[in-house]
């Protein structure tokens, strides 16, 4: 996998400091959920909090974009879940979490299980969520779980 695809931590940026970054699809809002399509953009992920600046998820339209498409402030964050799925077959899809903020509910899809777990990981410490049991196990055991379903060849 190229560098630029992978998700990296640790860097400064204007005086935040980088958690990760990397690409995610991000869903449209939920009302328009079934009409519009995801996106594909690369997010980074800074904390703010030592300048003064809010703790927010960026993301952009390609790895070296200069301005932003959307700021989620994480400050407002309520809730992070992980394992979701949707009813309809054409919204399923795999590494799937969401971001519950006061103002909208943000569904981002990571490449891989562990780029999930790492962004589920950075936001849930940046927002000071304790991860449950539940969710641990879950992110711990989600390979078995994803491939226990699959059926043997007769």
């Amino acid at each position: 996998m190229p560098l630029s695809t992978r998700a990296r931590c640790g860097l400064q940026s204007a005086g935040n400091y980088v958690v990760c970054t990397g690409w995610l699809e991000k869903s449209p809002p939920e009302k328009k959920l079934g009409n519009y399509a995801w996106k594909k953009c690369w997010f980074i992920l800074l904390r703010g909090q030592m300048n003064g600046d809010p703790d927010v998820l960026e993301s952009y339209k390609k790895e070296h974009s200069k301005n932003p498409l959307w700021i989620i402030n994480l400050n407002f964050c309520k809730q992070l879940d992980v394992g979701l799925t949707f009813n309809k077959k054409e919204l399923q899809k795999s590494f799937m979490f969401d971001i519950n903020t006061n103002e909208r509910t943000f569904y981002l899809v990571a490449e891989t299980e562990a780029d999930m777990n790492r962004w589920v990981q950075s936001i849930c410490q940046i927002c000071c969520f304790n991860q449950t049991k539940e969710s641990t196990d879950f992110l711990r055991n989600l390979s078995s779980v994803s491939h226990s379903h699959r059926s043997s060849p007769a």
